[in-house]
C-alpha cells in the first residue's frame, strides 16, 4: 500500500497533474499517510527530511 502511494504520485508527476507542488514532498507525504501516519505529522516529517535531504546536497555541492 505505501509503496503504491509513491508510485501513484510519481505517475502524477509524470502526467504533469501536480502542477506548481513538489513531487517528493507529496511523495513522501502520501506515503506516510498510507503507512497510518495523520496528514499533520506525515506533513511536518516529510518537511523536516527535506531540509536534511536540502543539507546533505548543500555538503556536496
Amino acid at each position: 500500500m505505501v509503496e503504491q502511494a509513491v508510485i501513484d504520485v510519481i505517475e502524477a508527476a509524470e502526467a504533469q497533474a501536480l502542477a506548481g507542488a513538489d513531487p517528493l514532498q507529496l511523495a513522501m507525504t502520501h506515503a506516510l499517510c498510507a503507512a497510518g501516519i495523520g496528514w499533520g505529522d506525515a506533513t511536518d516529517v516529510a518537511i523536516a527530511a527535506r531540509a536534511r535531504l536540502a543539507d546533505v546536497d548543500s555538503r556536496r555541492g
